[in-house]
């Protein structure tokens, strides 16, 4: 169990997580923002990238400290890469040494970090040598050397084309279930087939923390679609999520609480929209 208490994240004067609480058990947590909304800086908190921070951050109990000793947090940062000319096995021993991870288990921890990365046929090859999605798996494969409790990865998709985005959630799937995940990005259909609960981060607070299906729920019966509108005919009670051509008409998916367009059946993304426009617009 993570617990984090009254976490409060300063720049100078400028407060970039404002006491925030928070708890995480098992399973896989999606963290969901816009850019500024404070996620980096709270994994860089529970990963003590950021010491200067207050409030409490315990894991089981005990300081992260403590816990990155123990090697039980893994991390995935959102700039990840090897040394160009260091072999991709190289590069596993380097953090396997940073891991202090005991000698007589390091080759064997190694290759199954790389097999579960699907990185096994690429040992030789030098890491200047790799793709966006190579060394991107190499930072997952690295993330899970010591077998973690806790897994953080900072928008592990960012770059990555549509096809490595389809690997990088066969991985997750394939991930322990009794481990905690903490995944961020600001791609709202990265995470909904993979997370347990989708946390919401707006302004350096936790805006929402529930699964995808009550975030969903929230939103039912205010998702409406409407066709051939003036783009002045709702605009002060209804807000756009996104627009399209339907039967060859201009077509908008809408928010709103007022008796226009028909009911439609709401996603994620309505839902995330719903909550980063809440009190901004006068139209729930």
């Amino acid at each position: 169990m993570i617990e984090i208490k009254q976490l409060t994240k300063k720049f100078k004067k400028k407060a970039v997580l404002e006491n925030l609480d928070l708890t995480l058990n098992e399973g896989i947590y999606g963290i969901l923002g816009p850019n500024g909304a404070g996620k980096t800086t709270l994994m860089r908190c529970i990963t003590e990238l950021y010491d200067d921070y207050k409030g409490k951050i315990l894991i089981d109990g005990k300081t992260v400290s403590k816990a990155k000793k123990e090697n039980r947090i893994g991390y995935l940062p959102q700039h990840f890469s090897g040394f160009a000319e260091m072999t991709v096995y190289e590069m596993m021993e380097y953090f396997a040494r940073l891991k202090k991870l005991p000698k007589k288990e390091e080759k064997e921890e190694i290759h199954r970090c790389l097999e579960f990365a699907g990185m096994t046929d690429y040992v030789k090859k030098k890491c200047g040598e790799l793709s966006g999605g190579m060394v991107r798996r190499l930072g997952i494969a690295q993330a899970v050397l010591g077998n973690p409790d806790l897994l953080i990865m900072d928008e592990p998709t960012a770059g990555l084309d549509p096809e490595e985005r389809i690997k990088f959630k066969r991985l997750m799937l394939q991930f322990e279930k009794n481990k905690t995940v903490l995944i961020s990005t600001h791609i709202v259909e990265e995470i909904e087939v993979l997370c347990d609960k989708i946390i919401v981060m707006k302004d350096g607070k936790i805006a929402a923390n529930d699964t995808v299906e009550e975030l969903i729920n929230a939103v039912d019966g205010i998702v409406k679609e409407v066709q051939d509108y003036d783009d002045t005919e709702f605009q002060d009670t209804a807000f756009i999520v996104q627009e399209y051509i339907k039967e060859g008409k201009k077509t908008a998916r809408i928010l709103t609480g007022e008796r226009i367009g028909v009911p439609v059946t709401p996603r994620l993304e309505d839902a995330y929209m719903y909550i980063m426009k809440r009190g901004k617009m006068n139209v729930f």
